[in-house]
């Protein structure tokens, strides 16, 4: 294995969503047939979808409007149904919090993600109309990304760790999307993730070209700075997991799989 298949979105939010949701087809409906569990459970599904899914397409909508809107254009472009497609985001891949990291290289700090085993992936460039660009990693079926980094040398990476009772049903890992096309530095994007409802509980870990780094955790209402781990990941043959980092100053995303294969793309390579 040596790299990622790459996926090029551009426009508006909607148009974003269609151009994954097309490239990624294949992909979402694999994920859509192994969801399925029968014909009569699919049609309850959608006459009576469930009290959590309708939250969370509730409140994508009132505080996370793009993405709610590049999630639409996802579902049109895969033709698959919305609320088929947000029961298979509402799904997202948990992990521990040692998972995520940053670690200090010779180029300044870098944000660096775990993934385990089998976890399906693909490099997105996103270039929005109004918005940096930025070039990320990410699941088929969803608009949140692993780990990505945009134009100006901003880097992001996030965890799920788990639920957390009331409050916003939006799950806080949009907010990495949010840092990555409105943020520079990672004070900026601090001071967003600080003031954003968000719910569920995620580790975040940033870093920029000025050599800035912080780790930020969210926790339904509760938002904490804490300590990030500085200490290296590694790929490992054992768990079979693979590491991807995300350099600010080179502006590109680097990875090493299980099996000792290596590659790198960059966020001016893509784009040109």
């Amino acid at each position: 294995m040596s790299g990622f298949a790459r996926v090029a979105c551009r426009g508006a939010p909607r148009d974003l969503g269609l151009d994954q949701g097309r490239a990624c087809a294949s992909e979402i409906a694999r994920l859509e047939s192994a969801r399925r569990v029968g014909a009569l459970a699919r049609i309850a599904a959608v006459l009576r979808p469930s009290a959590a899914l309708r939250a969370i397409e509730r409140d994508t909508y009132r505080f996370f409007p793009h993405v709610a809107e590049r999630t639409a254009g996802l579902a049109r472009g895969a033709r698959i149904a919305p609320l088929a497609l947000a029961e298979i985001s509402a799904r997202p891949e948990r992990a521990p919090a040692d998972a995520l990291r940053i670690v200090r290289t010779a180029g300044g700090p870098c944000v660096a993600r775990a993934l385990p085993a089998g976890a399906l992936a693909v490099l997105r460039e996103s270039a929005p109309d109004t918005d940096y660009r930025s070039l990320e990693l990410v699941a088929p079926a969803q608009v949140a990304p692993f780990i990505g980094v945009n134009e100006h040398g901003l880097a992001v990476g996030a965890v799920l760790l788990g639920a957390s009772a009331g409050g916003c049903a939006a799950p806080a890992a949009l907010l990495a999307q949010d840092c990555l096309q409105r943020f520079d530095r990672v004070e900026k994007a601090l001071e967003w993730l600080e003031r954003r409802p968000a719910g569920g509980r995620a580790l975040f870990a940033l870093a920029d070209a000025q050599e800035s780094a912080a780790a930020f955790v969210v926790d339904g209402e509760q938002r904490e700075r804490v300590q990030a781990s500085h200490a290296p990941l590694s790929a490992s043959t054992a768990d079979r997991c693979s590491v991807v980092a995300a350099h600010p100053r080179a502006r590109l995303l680097a990875w090493t799989f299980a099996d000792g294969s290596t590659g790198e793309a960059s966020l001016g390579a893509l784009a040109s």
